[in-house]
């Protein structure tokens, strides 16, 4: 069974909500293995997440993080926390 579109944002979503309330800092930098390992849910692989990073870098996803460097993912947690209110 194919992971869906649907799927693969909800797992980031965790990923990023988990990571801006276990850090006591606003920004996060890790590698995609690093940002993987964070998703509970276990459907994210390297692969989904390079997948999700270039329809960010298109303007496909807007979302709070970007690809820094060859494998290196920035999220900014503050931003995803004002998402968090307002949605």
């Amino acid at each position: 069974m194919l992971t869906s579109h649907k799927q693969i944002l909800i797992a980031a979503l965790g990923v990023l909500e988990q990571i801006s309330t276990s850090y006591r800092t606003t920004r996060w930098v890790g590698t995609f293995n690093d940002f993987v390992t964070y998703d509970n849910s276990q459907t994210l692989t390297v692969p989904m997440v390079h997948e999700l990073l270039e329809a960010i870098g298109k303007g496909e996803l807007h979302l709070p993080m970007s690809l820094v460097g060859r494998d290196t993912i920035y999220v900014d947690a503050e931003l995803f926390n004002w998402f968090g209110e307002r949605l």
